[in-house]
């Protein structure tokens, strides 16, 4: 059984809601917590929240959902820092921090930012490796792919 973390106590598991809003796009779920009926308060599972938050970050590399938010949001969940990004898909800095912080980034661009992402976080990291190579070494080219518009998800992670 687990104790509360201020008090001692024993808790009881329960599901909290999580919600995560990107842009105009909106991902809700259910999170597992444990509530201290002495100190009435919910101790949310880290581990768990981790999983929302990658399972959001799976959906939006999944269906493309294209936007500044959740570009950066899939830079971070990608592990990449800001620079080591540009470097990826030949761009310089400033402009990667446009696309982070309101222009719409390129159609190629946020691509291959969504294979990088699905790549690292179904834990393929020798494949994400040769595709940030091979994308550095080609200088990004032009690509198309179809994106969806407007999106609602939900998912659930416990």
């Amino acid at each position: 059984m687990r104790r509360c973390n201020d008090c001692g106590h024993p808790t009881e598991v329960q599901k909290l809601s999580a919600q995560h809003r990107l842009g105009r796009y909106r991902f809700s779920g259910k999170v597992r917590a444990y509530y201290c009926p002495q100190c009435r308060f919910n101790h949310v599972d880290g581990r768990a929240l981790d999983r929302f938050e990658r399972s959001v970050a799976m959906h939006i590399a999944r269906k493309g959902l294209m936007g500044s938010a959740t570009f950066r949001f899939l830079r971070r969940a990608s592990g990449l820092r800001g620079s080591e990004l540009a470097s990826i898909l030949g761009v310089s800095k400033s402009t990667l921090w446009r696309w982070e912080h309101g222009s719409a980034p390129q159609r190629a661009a946020f691509a291959t930012l969504c294979a990088l992402t699905k790549a690292t976080l179904e834990g393929k990291a020798e494949r994400a490796k040769r595709l940030q190579r091979r994308r550095a070494s080609e200088g990004m080219g032009e690509q198309e792919t179809t994106l969806v518009g407007e999106h609602h998800a939900a998912s659930e992670a416990a």
